[in-house]
């Protein structure tokens, strides 16, 4: 079983799974191809007055990315996100089989603040764009280019989903 110190401890890869989420000036100039055509998929059925719904949301008209996305839903009984997709390219490059399972459930540290951070993206619901570093972690991508795109869910009063686009590379982004 893979191990690392962290702290002074020796934790196993799950135990010491850990995330800094780091987050950009919302510009079209850092994204990704992938992401930006996500963006302009998303920009072309959403307006100030209308968000797209998770149910007007189709994969097959952003093939490239489909991947590496992850469809993600808001359960209040539960107060926890779902992930109803979870993209295989990024399942393979993080070595977790979320789909079908909650954000909280995410292994070690990183459970916490990501649930943390999509309940802040449901009080904003606005784009998201940054880069998650992956932090004393054994055999995970280091870093991981994301974009988080709110969705609304018709027929709840706080019905909230989002679409995020999550790319594994080796470095951070040398703009900051």
């Amino acid at each position: 079983m893979d191990t690392r110190q962290v702290l002074g401890e020796i934790l196993t890869a799950t135990e010491a799974y850990d995330v800094e989420i780091i987050p950009w000036k919302f510009d079209e100039a850092r994204m990704t191809p992938r992401q930006r055509q996500l963006y302009g998929y998303w920009s072309s059925k959403s307006d100030a007055n209308k968000r797209l719904s998770v149910r007007e949301f189709d994969p097959l008209e952003i093939r490239l990315s489909v991947g590496y996305l992850h469809l993600v839903q808001y359960d209040a009984e539960r107060n926890d996100f779902f992930y109803r997709i979870y993209g295989e390219m990024a399942a393979r490059s993080a070595k977790a089989a979320m789909h079908r399972k909650w954000v909280g459930n995410h292994p070690g540290r990183a459970g916490a603040k990501f649930l943390a951070h999509y309940m802040e993206l449901m009080n904003k619901r606005e784009p998201w764009l940054g880069e998650v570093h992956t932090r004393d972690s054994v055999n995970v991508a280091p870093y991981w280019r994301r974009m988080v795109l709110p969705l609304e869910v018709k027929g709840l009063p706080d019905g909230f989903a989002c679409a995020t686009l999550a790319e594994p590379k080796n470095t951070a982004d040398e703009r900051g």
